[in-house]
């Protein structure tokens, strides 16, 4: 009976070791996954704020800037053509779109969720020629992650809410 006496309190501290250094290793990882994640503001705030640079290059014509916007890895997905594939192919397509003749270009973010590396924008754009002659609006999705250190768009898809015009016969 003095071994249980002698024993308890060894195995009593033990265990509390034990079981504080297990909370303890839990609450690190969970204070690792909170600073991983951005709160709705923040995301919403990094992506206004890219978008309105890369609004102003798209005018401007700028297209080193608006490559900038974009991951090497990045895949677009236009309305109304196949999947673009890697920063180069990207490029080639911004170049055809900057031959429209665009003199306005706006976004309106009007959702983002994320955590990590990630950020999903959700929102609705216009594009805007000569004598405010509206050349396209619509929708979007962009997926954006972190390449180094940077926040950029790695998927894109974009779809008019213009109607179709039918062709002439």
């Amino acid at each position: 009976m003095n071994r249980i006496f002698i024993f308890f309190p060894v195995i009593v501290l033990l265990f509390l070791m034990i079981t504080g250094c297990n909370t303890n290793t839990s609450s690190e990882k969970a204070t690792e996954r909170h600073n991983d994640t951005l709160d709705v503001a923040t995301m919403k705030k990094i992506v206004e704020e890219r978008n309105l640079v890369y609004g102003k290059a798209f005018v401007e014509g700028d297209s080193i800037t608006v490559m900038d916007h974009f991951t090497e890895d990045a895949r677009a997905f236009p309305s109304n053509a196949e999947q673009v594939i890697g920063k180069s192919a990207i490029a080639l397509l911004i170049s055809q779109f900057l031959k429209f003749g665009i003199k306005e270009f706006t976004d309106e973010t009007t959702r983002v969720l994320g955590a990590g590396e990630y950020i999903i924008e959700e929102g609705n754009y216009f594009l805007g020629g000569d004598n405010g002659k509206t050349l396209d609006k619509g929708k979007y999705i962009c997926v954006w992650k972190k390449e180094n250190g940077q926040w950029k768009v790695c998927s894109n898809i974009w779809n008019t809410s213009l109607p179709i015009v039918p062709e002439k016969k």
